[in-house]
């Protein structure tokens, strides 16, 4: 048990006092040298334990995160679904989105769950969109998808990822992750999806991935590979078995931060390899 000094139980007192669901850091710094709280050391931890005692959120990975100190979950949960959501369930404001120019860009996003960067600045005030952006990369709720400056900044979204069959050539080899009761947890393969395309589109720009909720094509490790999920496990299946061993650990090294960022330690899975007609 911490002892927590009692300057920053009256500077938490203060956080909330704010009426805001969000705080830059400064701010907060400001609010804690009224308390004699003087040095940034010290204000880092601070909130790093009200983020362990979940009394708040603040996280350190990148810069935005950094500068952000969130009081409201639910203001968090409110602007994720105004991009995760349904589009049958939860329509936005067409008369308002055609004003702007984005039709096109709300097509895409539910097509092809790829968003815009002018959408989600339409979506989310102009001062929250870096730390959004950085929550939802964090969490692997949405990876890159175009690197090219030429064009406009887009991210995947593959919750949002349709069902399709997918046309995979034939390969002959197959890696099998094989999960804990049987069961591949919610969410771990459309983040499994965010990581592979991540690494796709910035090794190997000009393949673009084809992708569907259950099935994906991309390049890794020099090779076209398919990733799909088949009856509680993820599969990925692939021509050249020279790769077999840098594929294993590039994946097996995937689910490992989807483990440490995301499952808290629940993900557990062994792996076979196996010859296509064996």
């Amino acid at each position: 048990t911490r002892e927590v000094p009692l300057k920053w139980l009256r500077c938490l007192d203060l956080l909330n006092e704010e009426m805001t669901p969000w705080l830059p850091l400064n701010k907060v710094k400001a609010l804690g040298e009224e308390l004699d709280i003087l040095f940034t050391g010290e204000i880092i931890d601070m909130l790093s334990l009200f983020n362990e005692l979940g009394v708040l959120i603040y996280l350190t990975s990148t810069n935005a995160l950094r500068n952000v100190v969130t009081k409201d979950p639910q203001w968090l949960l409110d602007c994720l679904s105004k991009v995760i959501r349904d589009d049958q369930l939860h329509r936005f404001n067409l008369e308002e989105i055609e004003k702007r120019g984005l039709s096109s860009e709300v097509d895409t996003l539910f097509k092809r769950a790829i968003v815009s960067k002018d959408l989600l600045e339409f979506l989310w005030k102009p001062d929250e969109v870096d730390f959004l952006l950085d929550l939802m990369k964090r969490t692997l709720l949405l990876s890159d998808w175009s690197v090219s400056i030429e064009h406009e900044k887009q991210y995947l979204v593959p919750s949002l990822l349709q069902d399709l069959d997918i046309v995979v050539s034939k390969h002959e080899y197959q890696v099998l992750y094989h999960f804990e009761g049987g069961v591949l947890p919610t969410g771990v393969f459309e983040r499994l999806i965010c990581l592979a395309v991540a690494h796709s589109i910035h090794s190997f720009p000009s393949e673009s991935p084809v992708l569907s909720r259950n099935q994906c094509r991309l390049w890794m490790s020099d090779d076209l590979v398919s990733l799909q999920c088949e009856d509680g496990n993820i599969v990925c299946s692939f021509m050249n078995a020279d790769i077999a061993t840098s594929l294993i650990r590039m994946l097996s090294s995937m689910l490992g931060k989807i483990q440490s960022d995301v499952m808290n330690g629940k993900l557990k899975w062994c792996i076979s390899v196996r010859k296509h007609g064996t």
